[in-house]
Parts: C-alpha cells; structure tokens; sequence
C-alpha cells in the first residue's frame, strides 16, 4: 500500500515538474525568436552608425516587448523612446547623423541589453 503511494505521488511531482521546464523551454524559445529581428536591426544600427538601417515593424516589435516581464517591457519602451528622441537626420547622400553619436551607442547598448538569448 505504502509503495503504491510513493509510486503515485513520485509520478504526480514528475509529471508536475517536467510541464514546468517544457512551459520555461517554451517561454525561452519564443522570446528567442521574438528577439531576434531586433537584435539584428540594433546590431546592424551598431556596426553602421552612419547609415540608416530599417527598424523591425510594430508587428515584431509588439511581439518582442509581450515577451518581456512588466518592468522590462516598461523599461525598453523608455530606452527605445530616448534613443529616437536622440534623432537624427539624413544627408544628401543617405548618411545618418546623430547630434550626439556616443549617446546614440550608448542608448543602442542598453537596447541590445534587453535582446540577450535566454
């Protein structure tokens, strides 16, 4: 009797536990693939400074930040929002100028933050 007991609860906490990391795999992967179109645009926005790089569409965009926790996606919509007020504008010949380049890296290296692999 004990023995079955032990069986059923043993298979319960397993069954339990391994739906647990399948939902965190899940979770892991999806912001994965949610974070990467962004990652690539703040990357290439890093390397080519100087030229004007498309950003993701609000699509990607809003499937990135539903990814984040709260306080993150509150976080990252304030850094991205700094990081367009830092502007810029376009030359004749399609080069980007930022009034200030080091705080246009440094805004791009706090966005990039959000978009580490999980």
């Amino acid at each position: 009797m004990i023995t079955a007991v032990v069986s059923l609860v043993t298979f319960a906490l397993g069954l339990l536990l391994g739906h647990r990391l399948a939902l965190g795999r899940d979770r892991r992967k999806e912001f994965n693939e949610a974070a990467r179109p962004v990652r690539q645009w703040l990357l290439k926005q890093a390397s080519h400074l100087r030229s004007y790089v498309d950003e993701p569409s609000q699509i990607e965009m809003d499937c990135f930040t539903s990814c984040l926790l709260r306080r993150q996606r509150q976080r990252f919509v304030l850094d991205l929002r700094e990081y367009h007020a830092i502007g810029g504008g376009s030359t004749a010949f399609g080069e980007w100028i930022y009034a200030d380049p080091a705080a246009a890296e440094r805004r791009i290296a706090a966005l990039l933050a959000y978009t580490d692999r999980r």
